[in-house]
């Protein structure tokens, strides 16, 4: 098996970073918290959020509050 280069590692990073974004101005937080690991740790100006269940709830708040603000 080849090991990725930095070239393989920065296009997956691009391409997670790009649907993270798109996701986030969706506002669709499943897709959000489908970019991130089981054991994924987010650091947020609102504190720290660690793992999938703590991040869906942050992004889930985070996606009302848009909505709220758009309406």
């Amino acid at each position: 098996m080849m090991a990725a280069t930095q070239t393989d590692m920065e296009a997956a990073r691009d391409t997670t970073l790009d649907e993270l974004s798109q996701a986030a101005k969706a506002g669709d937080s499943e897709r959000i918290v489908a970019c991130f690991a089981e054991d994924a740790e987010m650091v947020t100006m609102h504190g720290v959020y660690r793992g999938k269940d703590a991040i869906r709830a942050y992004w889930q708040w985070m996606c009302a509050g848009r909505s709220d603000a758009n309406s």
